[in-house]
């Protein structure tokens, strides 16, 4: 017999297995009694949304819309599923070996819910042990921001042999645009004056990634 209220379906099934709705209707409520009446407010959160990805990228307005508070309380809400999104990054394990665009889309996964352009470097050993992963721009990715000093210069200072870069789309399709073709180019000259090699380009989507170098844009 399924539950009447949220809360209680909560109680019986656990918080792993409670759907999105249920934990929406709780977490916007300031008492137990207050469950059952938030059911649909959560439900009309979440029409329209694919997932519950939206949830990484909430303005401050936006926490307070969906959690019912506001002063300190939605900041406290906003820290709470920011520790989320972080716990779900941290769940994928360490980022130790490059293995193919599928683990960069993996570990950079997180990358998928922003809603700015962010330009990421993999540095790697001659082993492809993942010497470190920085972040090396913010904003749109043309090839005059993303620049050969930056991505290169760290290259060297940290003695890297080859590099993987990544940056995320965030209308949520992975497909290749002119600008990115043009900062692969770029790169991969730089790479092979510098004897760095750049091994991928993959631009992550909402729920894919697209791999420059199985499109054969890396030859």
């Amino acid at each position: 017999m399924v539950s009447e209220t949220p809360l209680e379906r909560v109680e019986l099934v656990g918080f792993h297995a409670a759907s999105v709705v249920d934990l929406l209707a709780i977490a916007r409520s300031a008492s137990p009694e207050e469950v059952a009446a938030n059911e649909e407010p959560a439900r009309r959160w979440l029409r329209g949304r694919a997932g519950i990805s939206f949830l990484a990228n909430l303005s401050q307005f936006e926490v307070q819309e969906i959690s019912n508070c506001d002063g300190f309380e939605a900041i406290r809400a906003r820290a709470l599923i920011e520790l989320g999104v972080r716990a779900a990054k941290a769940g994928h394990g360490e980022f130790k070996q490059f293995d193919g665009p599928d683990g960069v889309f993996k570990h950079l996964r997180i990358l998928a819910n922003d809603r700015q352009e962010m330009f990421w470097a993999v540095y790697l050993n001659a082993k492809l042990g993942v010497i470190s992963v920085r972040e090396i721009h913010r904003g749109t990715a043309t090839a005059t921001l993303v620049g050969v000093r930056e991505v290169f210069g760290e290259a060297l200072r940290l003695g890297a042999v080859c590099l993987v870069v990544a940056h995320n789309h965030p209308s949520g399709d992975p497909t290749p645009s002119p600008e990115d073709i043009a900062i692969t180019r770029k790169l991969l000259e730089a790479g092979r004056l510098l004897d760095v090699e750049l091994l991928d380009h993959v631009i992550v989507g909402h729920h894919d990634f697209r791999s420059l170098k199985s499109l054969g844009m890396l030859d």
